[in-house]
């Protein structure tokens, strides 16, 4: 990557499944990518942004049905991979405009409660994600930053999918925006993984994306 060539690599994953495995895997290990489920050529918004793009929309949709102005007011992130400043951005964005609020959801729990604090975590972090909802909150950032040696983070992909369903349970998805802030994901198929699970954006500590945070 240094030079500016692609690195080169399979198209697919072929080693085997996480949960044959008798040691402890990682979440986004029991999902996988078969041969073949790729674009041919590669997509690349870089040398191809004339045809493709990584730019996404985030934030409350309302009712997709409904044609309205209030509809079109929504931040354009260039991509759903975030750097560490791009992250502080969106944070702060209220400084901006005072109407998009954001919540800061811990996703991390005392080590000494064990296995039952970490379902009862759970549980938490989707009450208050819900909470954040009704209270007028447009960005819920889900992060495991407060970890501690007598802290645990909770996997942010468990996190997530365990707000996404909840919050598609209770018919309120549309009305917020996710974003997970964990340094558990690190490679590329744990980032798709946590945008397939519901993420609107995730941060990424080695790579350096743009966030607009006026596109709208």
């Amino acid at each position: 990557m240094d030079e500016g060539k692609e690195p080169l690599g399979s198209m697919g994953n072929d080693t085997t499944l996480a949960c044959l495995s008798m040691r402890p895997r990682m979440s986004y290990d029991y999902f996988k990518q078969l041969f073949a489920q790729v674009t041919n050529p590669p997509i690349d918004p870089i040398r191809e942004e004339v045809v493709m793009s990584l730019a996404c929309y985030t934030g409350p949709m309302g009712n997709i049905l409904e044609l309205h102005p209030s509809q079109c007011r929504r931040l354009r992130l260039h991509s759903p991979i975030l750097s560490v400043d791009d992250l502080q951005c969106l944070r702060n964005i209220d400084s901006y405009d005072s109407d998009w609020r954001v919540a800061e959801i811990d996703i991390t729990f005392p080590k000494i409660q064990g296995v039952n604090g970490y379902i009862s975590a759970l549980d938490t972090i989707c009450l208050n994600v819900e909470d954040a909802i009704k209270s007028g909150f447009k960005i819920a950032i889900l992060s495991d930053y407060d970890i501690s040696p007598q802290k645990v983070a909770i996997s942010g992909l468990l996190a997530l999918g365990a707000v996404h369903h909840h919050l598609v349970k209770l018919k309120l998805r549309s009305r917020i925006a996710l974003v997970v802030e964990t340094g558990e994901a690190r490679e590329v198929h744990q980032f798709c993984v946590l945008l397939g699970y519901g993420a609107d954006a995730s941060k990424v500590l080695f790579l350096t994306c743009s966030l607009s945070v006026f596109g709208f």
